[in-house]
């Protein structure tokens, strides 16, 4: 009872946010479904991740194999302009020290890393696009006239895109 009387001011603040986040959903009724979205674009991402992990670990791509690739396409053996000639000697002495380096591993990684920023990416435009909308909602009302049209979530999309230069 003590502590309820002690937090009895923020339990009121809460009370007032929750209130107007339910006017919020209320006046902007696909926001509430908009998780969803994007539950389903980190659902393809992951799929995304999962076959090309499973591509790359069916390959047998060796370090060999790499350095002769890029050797054949550099053209190496007739490498005349001083870039060409030092990108190859770069790629000859390290492919003396990752003889035993294991391309499938390190290239699954790297995926991995890749698959963990996008779903960070995906949750955070996820987030400024709600939170531009709220923003929006909250700072330019039309003092709940019906006739006035609100824009919905799908509007924020662009913000979101154009402020990160994307």
């Amino acid at each position: 009872v003590i502590l309820t009387i002690i937090v009895a001011k923020k339990i009121k603040i809460a009370i007032c946010i929750i209130e107007e986040a339910s006017v919020a959903i209320m006046r902007m009724p696909c926001l509430a479904f908009f998780p969803f979205v994007t539950a389903v674009v980190i659902f393809a991402n992951f799929g995304f991740a999962a076959v090309s992990m499973a591509l790359l670990a069916s390959t047998e791509v060796t370090w060999d194999a790499i350095t002769g690739i890029v050797t054949t396409a550099l053209n190496c053996s007739e490498a005349t302009n001083n870039v060409s000639v030092y990108a190859c000697t770069v790629l000859n002495e390290t492919a003396d020290y990752l003889t035993d380096f294991d391309v499938i591993l390190t290239l699954n990684f790297f995926q991995f890393f890749c698959f963990l920023w996008m779903n960070s990416v995906i949750q955070g435009v996820g987030i400024m696009i709600v939170a531009g909308a709220v923003a929006d909602w909250y700072w330019t009302r039309p003092s709940f006239d019906p006739s006035v049209k609100e824009e919905e979530w799908t509007q924020h999309l662009e913000g979101a895109r154009s402020f990160h230069g994307l």
